[in-house]
């Protein structure tokens, strides 16, 4: 597809992984704003803490990436996020993060 330039319809770039997902031009805005209000209600450190490891793979050996991922899950894993999250696990209740 890069040599040729051969343009692909929406349904055959979700069908091979080139995009998350599809939507309807009417139904865009109502699933922008779920996934905005998902983002926005989830675990914030661990969703900063993912943004920054992708950038930072991009520049990074594969050795220094899982380093920094271990560093990054030590410290998430003495956060108040992950506490929230096996909390709300062992009670059965969605988690609710700060």
């Amino acid at each position: 597809m890069t040599l040729t330039g051969e343009a692909i319809d929406a349904e055959r770039a979700e069908q091979w992984g080139l995009v998350w997902r599809v939507v309807d031009d009417e139904h865009l805005s109502a699933e922008t704003d779920t996934l905005a209000r998902n983002l926005a209600s989830g675990p914030q450190l661990a969703l900063q803490v993912i943004k920054c490891s992708l950038r930072a793979a991009l520049h990074e050996s594969f050795e220094a990436a899982l380093e920094a991922e271990s560093v990054a899950q030590g410290k998430l894993g003495r956060s108040l996020d992950y506490r929230e999250a096996v909390d709300a696990f062992m009670n059965k209740r969605p988690a609710r993060f700060a």
